[in-house]
């Protein structure tokens, strides 16, 4: 057929699934009505009267239509759903279909991603075994990992923000690494609690409430404790110098 009655572009090939099937033309739901209109045949020229008797009872306002369309709009046969298809028109039942389809398909989904997660816990605590079989004495890490891990399988709920609701920064910061970092070594408890006295003031004066809290082990022991984000490193460098200077 000419291009120019029918674009050949219009018309795909797939090849069926199947040993020994072959390969089949394909023609889209809108272009084969298109397609009917130029096809040779008696099938074709009986379509076409029928295409041509109903667009005249649409002119005349033939309210039979009404009905018939109707009646269109809740049928099961392959045309219809397909022209609805096309239109990206759906029943009640065809919705009720897709959801359930939806859901199975979420749902593997959501079991393949817990697999993958478990899978990376697994790795990860055999990995840091083999390269350091003590590693959980170092309590700093296991918080670290602790965090790191509930933020894959959660999807990064427990990331640290800036007490206002805004961009989550991904590293929480903590004071006694602060004083370590400007040389002063390892905090008494005096100083540490002067030093997060002062870092509450001056936080609160910044942004207007108090700092997040969570888990960490302090003195041997698992405590609640300020943490910040690394976006209040300069407040807390100041809080350690403002009371390490005055010792």
């Amino acid at each position: 057929m000419d291009n120019e009655v029918f674009s050949s572009m219009k018309i795909t090939d797939r090849k069926m699934p199947g040993k020994g099937n072959g390969h089949t033309k394909l023609v889209s739901f809108q272009n084969a009505i298109e397609l009917v209109m130029v096809l040779p045949g008696r099938v074709a020229k009986e379509t076409r009267t029928q295409f041509a008797n109903i667009i005249k009872r649409y002119l005349a306002g033939d309210h039979s239509l009404v009905q018939e369309i109707e009646a269109n709009a809740k049928s099961a046969s392959p045309v219809a759903q397909m022209a609805r298809q096309s239109l990206g028109i759906m029943t009640d039942e065809e919705m009720t279909r897709k959801r359930r389809r939806e859901d199975i398909e979420l749902q593997k989904m959501q079991a393949e991603a817990a697999t993958l997660q478990q899978k990376v816990v697994t790795d990860f605590m055999e990995a840091m075994q083999t390269l350091d079989p003590n590693w959980k004495n170092d309590t700093r890490l296991v918080i670290q990992t602790k965090d790191r891990l509930k933020n894959i399988v959660l999807g990064q709920q427990l990331t640290i923000t800036n007490g206002q609701g805004e961009k989550p920064e991904e590293t929480p910061i903590y004071i006694h690494d602060i004083a370590r970092s400007l040389g002063f070594g390892k905090l008494s408890h005096g100083d540490a609690c002067k030093i997060g006295k002062k870092a509450v003031q001056m936080y609160i004066e910044k942004r207007g409430s108090s700092p997040q809290k969570r888990m960490q082990f302090v003195d041997g022991a698992e405590r609640l404790v300020n943490v910040y984000c690394e976006s209040d490193r300069h407040l807390l460098e100041r809080a350690v110098r403002d009371v390490m200077d005055d010792e």
